[in-house]
């Protein structure tokens, strides 16, 4: 198959493992929150 493919399959069985709780060396990536209004207004946007 393509390595696209396999690519994809091989992240869509890391997912399913990691939240099953069966795969400790993933790293989950959460972004800090974003202030929309003062970024919004800094750049002189409405």
């Amino acid at each position: 198959m393509s390595t696209s493919f396999d690519s994809i399959k091989r992240g869509l069985l890391e997912a399913v493992e990691h939240a099953e709780g069966r795969a400790p060396q993933t790293r989950v990536h959460r972004p800090r929150p974003v202030d929309v209004k003062a970024l919004r207004s800094k750049v002189g946007m409405t």
